[in-house]
């Protein structure tokens, strides 16, 4: 995608541009201007680059940029990860109460409720449902949406927001103490949703919108980050198998390179393993892989024996020529034309994957697995994704017009459209079951809705929105020529001290 930015592919950078850009324009959009990489001759000290970089984190970049594109020939792509039978543990439940005689608010009240909808989204994923509510509820409630650019202007816009306000993007950007406890709606014998569909939200998202016993957001849908290979080749190399560990993802990554370097062009001797990417969810992918915890009593924790194999695992894949940093903003072509075995990727990436392949003409199989794990931990998937919260202080009928508005669009058949729309991952059992033909036509998306008992969603804390372009720019002196591994110890030690002085009041 040449001179643009790929929309949903949060925390790229474009070209030579220091831009990061959100899934989809679901902003989580970020200007950084960077002070200048570190040279070879390292005169300026790691920690004065990092902390450089807090003084130049700016306000959220535009949402521009194209959503993924509808009508791309698809490849081959599949692969089911051995033991992923989809969860099935209920969620945190809240049981509905036995209906009372007297609803808490009359039907009548609710005739003509407007309810302000600002959200992050593209308008064409919301215009469809936000019409076929207003047109079809049976309380005469009126939506009203509007769209903002970016996270800095919606947020900037809040003072005047009226109370009841419904937001959809990323909540947790606001200080809780403004949002709606929606827990008394959840619960209501008339208005609410009942134990069992509660149930039917997968648990690691639906935990995501509580404070102890108070829901504060509601999950609408869910990205993910994850590794792509193309198994033809695995398969030719010697390892038709998924690998299920970083040993063998090693394995497979160093035997692509070997492959490269023992051909007639001594111009690839340096390709085919892993591209490079240490964009925030790509960089959680391996730290949860080798079962860093990340943070922990409100507070930040990088510099652990977990996280220093992790980024220790990184570099010696880098060392070996087993991983490689591409000059292309974006790996498709290198993924498409075998030299690269596997590449990182969101769920926003895969029709740019799916186009490069026929672009090529490559009938070669690809597909997409978790994270794989070290010794002892699991597969990782990180996740994450827009979530409704409504502002507090509205009155009782303004209140319950929004909730009636979050629950119908959290009903299967909505969720369902919405992840045809976007390419995301929905958020209730019931909707992924109604997608079987979607997976069928995209079996790369279908190999990550496979993967969701590895989900794991990126911190809470709201400082996250800031740390993690710190994470990033950590992982990317790792695959500096100048970084030597005994300067990782360092490196987290000022990785964790930077995130907790953002995270601080």
């Amino acid at each position: 995608m040449p001179g643009s930015c790929r929309p949903c592919s949060r925390g790229r950078r474009c070209a030579t541009k220091s831009v990061m850009v959100a899934p989809h324009g679901i902003i989580r959009c970020m200007i950084v201007k960077l002070p200048p990489i570190l040279p070879q001759k390292c005169g300026i000290h790691l920690r004065t680059f990092l902390f450089a970089l807090l003084f130049f984190l700016m306000s959220a970049c535009g949402a521009g940029g194209k959503p993924p594109s509808e009508g791309l020939p698809t490849p081959k792509a599949s692969i089911t990860p051995k033991g992923t039978a989809l969860p099935t543990a209920p969620p945190k439940a809240s049981p509905t109460p036995e209906s009372t005689a007297t609803p808490r608010v009359a039907v009548s009240a609710l005739e003509g409720v407007q309810v302000p909808l600002w959200h992050l989204l593209p308008d064409k994923w919301l215009r469809g449902p936000v019409a076929r509510f207003n047109r079809e509820n049976p309380w005469g409630i009126e939506v009203v949406p509007r769209a903002f650019p970016d996270e800095a202007a919606l947020t900037d816009a809040l003072p005047e927001a009226s109370p009841g306000t419904v937001l959809l993007g990323y909540p947790r950007w606001e200080s809780p103490d403004n949002l709606s406890d929606l827990t008394p709606w959840l619960n209501d014998p008339h208005y609410g949703m009942p134990a069992e569909e509660q149930a039917d939200f997968f648990e690691t998202f639906w935990d995501e919108g509580w404070e102890g016993e108070t829901l504060l957001t509601l999950p609408l849908l869910r990205s993910a980050a994850f590794l792509a290979r193309n198994h033809t080749w695995a398969a030719e190399l010697g390892y038709p198998a998924i690998p299920q560990d970083v040993s063998a993802f090693q394995a497979q990554a160093c035997a692509a390179n070997a492959a490269l370097r023992g051909d007639d062009d001594v111009y690839n001797d340096g390709l085919g393993g892993w591209v490079v990417d240490t964009r925030p969810p790509v960089m959680l992918g391996w730290l949860y892989a080798f079962g860093a915890p990340l943070t922990a009593d409100g507070t930040y924790r990088f510099d652990t024996p977990e996280g220093e194999t992790a980024f220790g695992f990184l570099k010696a894949l880098f060392d070996e020529n087993c991983a490689w940093v591409g000059e292309e903003a974006y790996p498709d072509a290198y993924f498409s034309a075998r030299q690269a075995l596997f590449v990182s990727a969101t769920l926003s990436d895969l029709p740019f994957l799916e186009q490069a392949f026929a672009e090529a003409g490559s009938r070669d199989h690809w597909g997409a697995l978790p994270f794989p794990s070290a010794p002892g931990e699991e597969p990782a998937l990180p996740t994450f994704g827009p979530s409704f919260g409504m502002l507090r202080g509205a009155d009782e009928a303004h209140s319950l017009a929004g909730w009636l508005f979050m629950r119908w669009m959290l009903s299967p058949d909505v969720l369902a459209d919405l992840a045809r729309q976007s390419g995301y991952l929905p958020v209730r059992r019931a909707a992924l079951d109604a997608l079987a033909d979607y997976g069928a036509l995209h079996p790369a998306w279908q190999a990550v809705a496979e993967a969701l008992p590895y989900a794991r969603p990126e911190p809470s804390l709201p400082s996250w929105s800031a740390v993690q372009w710190v994470l990033q720019d950590a992982g990317e002196q790792v695959f500096r020529s100048y970084f030597t591994a005994d300067r990782i110890t360092e490196t987290l030690q000022l990785l964790e001290e930077t995130a907790n002085s953002l995270a601080a009041p």
